[in-house]
C-alpha cells in the first residue's frame, strides 16, 4: 500500500493533482472511489464523516491523476470543523485543478454562492460536477447549470451520478486532456497514498457510522495503537475515543454485541484491501477532552491551530 515517488524521466507522461471540493455530504467520496476504480475513501449517508484528506490514484497509459478527498465544507463551530474546513479551503490553492462537486438535489444556497466566491481569483481549471442527477428533473438541472455558469466560468459542466457511475468516464476524458508534462509522482500500480494502518482506521470509523445513530459517530475517534505481521497474518489492535461513558455503553451494547458487529464488518472489509486473514481487536476508550488535544489532529493530518 506505501507508495514510492517515480523517478522515470520520460517526457510524455502527464500528471496532476485534482481536488474535490464542495459541501458536506455532496458525493465527493463516492465519486473518487468510482474515479479512481477502488474504494480508498470511506462512505456515510451522514453529514461532516470526511475528516482528513484522502488521496486516490488513477494511473492509464501515460498519464496518473492524483485525485483528493477533502472534507465537505459547510459553517464551522468547534475546533474539529473548523480544522477539517481549514484543510478543504487549501486544498483549493494548492490542487492543480477543482472538481466543484454539487448535490443537484439540494441545488444553489447562499453557502454555495460564497463558496464559488473562493474560486475567483484561482488561475487554475474548475469543473463544475452536478452529482445525483438521476433523482432530479432535467429542466431543473439546466437551470442549477445556467445560474452556476453565470456566477462563474467552469472549465465544463459534468452531470454524473457517482453512485451508479453515471457520467465519471466523461470526467476522467476532459481531466487527462488537461493535465500538464510531468514525470508522476507514484508508482503505476498506486491507488492511494495512504498506509494501510490509517485505511483501517477509516474503516472502522465508516463501520461506527453505520452500526450507531444520533451524536455519537462525530464524538468518536479510531486510533490505530497495533499494526504488525506475526507469522501468517496480520494483528490490529485500535482504540475507538468516546466523549461519554454513556457512549462507550451504547458502543459496546448489549452483552458486547454492538461492538462485535462494528468488529467483524470492519475485519471484513480490511481482509479484502490486504487479501489475507487479520485479527481485529478493538477497544473503547473515554476522553472527554479528545477534541482538543493536538495529538489526535495530527493523527488525522488536521492543523490544530485552527
Amino acid at each position: 500500500m506505501q507508495i514510492t515517488t517515480n523517478n522515470s524521466n520520460q517526457n510524455n507522461k502527464k500528471f496532476g493533482f485534482v481536488s474535490l471540493i464542495g459541501e458536506t455530504n455532496s458525493g465527493k467520496s463516492t465519486l473518487v472511489n468510482q474515479l479512481v476504480g477502488k474504494k480508498v475513501s470511506q462512505i456515510s449517508h451522514k453529514v461532516q464523516f470526511t475528516r482528513g484528506k484522502i488521496l486516490g490514484i488513477y494511473t492509464k497509459e501515460n498519464y496518473q491523476i492524483a485525485f483528493v478527498d477533502t472534507p465537505g465544507i459547510f459553517t464551522p463551530k468547534k475546533l474539529l470543523d473548523k480544522s477539517m474546513v481549514k484543510l478543504a479551503y487549501r486544498e483549493i490553492n494548492d490542487s492543480d485543478s477543482i472538481l466543484f462537486v454539487l448535490d443537484s438535489q439540494k441545488g444553489i444556497t447562499n453557502f454555495t454562492e460564497s463558496l464559488i466566491e473562493k474560486f475567483k481569483n484561482l488561475n487554475k481549471d474548475i469543473y463544475l460536477v452536478l452529482n445525483k442527477v438521476d433523482l432530479v428533473d432535467k429542466s431543473i438541472l439546466l437551470k442549477i447549470s445556467n445560474d452556476l455558469n453565470s456566477l462563474y466560468n467552469f472549465k465544463f459542466t459534468f452531470m454524473i451520478s457517482a453512485l451508479t457511475g453515471k457520467g465519471v468516464n466523461d470526467i476522467l476524458k476532459k481531466v487527462k486532456d488537461s493535465l500538464l508534462n510531468s514525470n508522476w509522482f507514484y508508482d503505476a500500480d498506486s491507488f492511494t497514498d495512504t498506509p494501510i494502518s490509517k485505511l483501517a482506521e477509516e474503516i472502522t470509523r465508516e463501520k461506527i457510522y453505520e452500526y450507531s445513530h444520533q451524536e455519537i459517530p462525530y464524538l468518536t475517534n479510531v486510533v490505530t495503537e497495533k499494526f504488525n505481521k506475526e507469522g501468517n497474518h496480520t494483528i490490529i489492535h485500535q482504540v475507538i475515543i468516546v466523549s461519554k461513558d454513556s457512549h462507550r455503553v451504547i458502543l459496546l451494547g448489549q452483552k458486547g454485541n454492538k461492538i462485535k458487529t462494528i468488529s467483524m464488518a470492519s475485519r471484513k472489509e480490511i481482509e479484502y484491501i490486504l487479501n489475507e486473514k487479520i485479527s481485529l481487536f478493538l477497544f473503547i476508550k473515554t476522553d472527554p477532552n479528545w477534541q482538543s488535544k493536538k495529538e489526535y489532529y495530527d493523527n488525522m493530518g488536521l492543523d490544530f491551530n485552527s
